[in-house]
């Protein structure tokens, strides 16, 4: 058979190999589609986690329909024809030599378990959720299913009630089926956060009651605007780590922010200082797929009645001849390429001259230069960063701050030196206050909101 692999190198390639082999207790299926996502691209950038090196080459696929065609011995939920949610293809060193497992459903076959299959120990809980789809539903459009139930199950957990208000930040497909699953169930305070226009235009199609562009205001004051006392809940759709310390700002007390997904980041770093004295993190990384099989029937229910659309959320087709094409086509969107005319040049603050502001990927950014120098380790004065050399930001993303100051703390009669702590440039240059003193040291470029800073070299004559 044929299978979806991304090579060591990060290539996408087909293999030609042996079929999965199943057990008793589970069936083989004969692929029908398989939706292409995120989780997809982590997966070929290496950036999700519980992938390493080590496992590659892979299979990729884990939004995948298939119709059964043979069955084990021990089957009693399944048949030959029954269109089946979630098939898997797992490593095999024997029958699949050489190749991990993204979970493979971008393969002509894969395997699924029998949930009433009588298994030593019950049935794995990835059964409960390879669910086989009513005839009335077409087998292509339901790889969306996948998604959905993992939306649902998720609300679920979270807690979410009619009565709370949410801050969604980052309205692309994740972000506008919370926002459309949330209005659904009834929630009406769902204020949703893009850079975007036409995203948060479609937020507003999707339920969101309230829109903030976070490239051109203040998202905290303007929630507070909203709701003084902060909102109950900020979810994280956007997949960044950052969110969370921008969500401290805006939740009550005993308020949640809500992470789902894998971040490329595994490291975070808590800032709750804007936050009241109780608050809660929640991460959903990978739902449980009991849980998602849970939320079936009202996914189902609210297709069905006509309140949920799939084709509002699939973007393209392609045949599995044109996998690799359609991947290629998912990274393009995810990278962008830079475009845009260089505007009149501007200083933002002394030593950090404004270049431009440049399209990239239907993302503005700014590009600018930092003149500043510095004195290193030898005493000697040293440039920031190469003159030939450039940043890029989003807008109101970044500023300088400095890995080293002295300071006399309150109270204190003495110097002490904050080795290796961040130290915002504004806080080191405030004037009239001899408290603090700039060391000799490297000023940082530090990332303020969740879109990461990019150092490019020699892009500038």
């Amino acid at each position: 058979m044929k299978t979806l692999v991304v090579e060591r190198d990060g290539r996408i390639t087909v293999h030609e190999v042996n079929k999965p082999r199943y057990n008793e207790y589970q069936a083989l299926v004969k692929t029908i589609a398989c939706g292409m996502c995120g989780t997809d691209i982590k997966l070929i950038h290496r950036t999700f986690k519980g992938f390493p090196e080590s496992v590659y080459p892979i299979m990729l696929g884990h939004e995948g329909v298939g119709e059964v065609v043979e069955v084990g011995s021990k089957v009693k939920g399944l048949k030959v024809g029954d269109k089946v949610l979630l098939p898997f293809v797992d490593p095999d060193p024997e029958n699949l030599p050489g190749l991990g497992s993204g979970w493979g459903a971008l393969s002509e076959y894969a395997v699924v378990c029998d949930p009433k299959a009588p298994w030593p120990g019950g049935a794995p809980d990835c059964a409960f959720a390879q669910t086989v789809l009513d005839d009335d539903l077409d087998p292509v459009d339901a790889t969306m299913i996948v998604t959905f139930r993992e939306v649902l199950s998720n609300i679920r957990y979270f807690g979410i009630q009619p009565q709370d208000s949410v801050v969604v930040f980052g309205c692309g497909p994740v972000g506008l089926t919370y926002l459309k699953f949330m209005s659904l169930l009834g929630v009406k305070d769902l204020v949703a956060c893009d850079i975007l226009p036409e995203k948060l235009e479609q937020a507003r199609n999707y339920g969101a009651t309230h829109l903030i562009n976070s490239k051109e205001c203040d998202v905290r004051a303007e929630v507070r605007k909203l709701f003084p006392g902060g909102v109950d809940y900020v979810l994280d759709a956007a997949g960044s780590p950052a969110i969370v310390n921008q969500g401290m700002g805006l939740i009550k007390d005993r308020g949640s922010v809500l992470c789902y997904g894998v971040p490329e980041k595994e490291e975070v770093t808590i800032d709750f200082s804007p936050a009241d004295y109780n608050w809660r993190v929640i991460y959903q990384q990978m739902p449980r797929k009991r849980e998602e099989g849970e939320a079936h029937a009202q996914v189902v229910e609210w297709m069905r009645s006509g309140e949920l659309n799939i084709k509002d959320f699939i973007s393209d087709y392609f045949t599995f001849d044109q996998a690799v094409e359609a991947y290629q086509k998912l990274l393009d969107r995810n990278s962008g390429i830079l475009t845009g005319t260089v505007n009149e040049q501007l200083t933002r603050y002394p030593g950090v001259t404004y270049i431009g502001r440049f399209n990239f990927g239907g993302h503005n950014l700014d590009l600018f230069c930092v003149d500043e120098e510095y004195e290193d380790e030898n005493g000697q004065s040293a440039k920031f960063f190469p003159a030939t050399s450039v940043e890029i930001t989003a807008p109101s993303c970044g500023h300088l701050m400095y890995g080293q100051i002295t300071q006399m703390d309150y109270g204190q009669t003495d110097f002490t030196s904050y080795v290796a702590k961040r130290v915002p440039k504004l806080i080191v240059d405030q004037p009239n206050d001899l408290r603090k003193l700039r060391y000799a040291c490297r000023p940082l470029a530090a990332p303020k909101n969740y879109t990461p800073w990019i150092y490019m070299e020699s892009v500038i004559d």
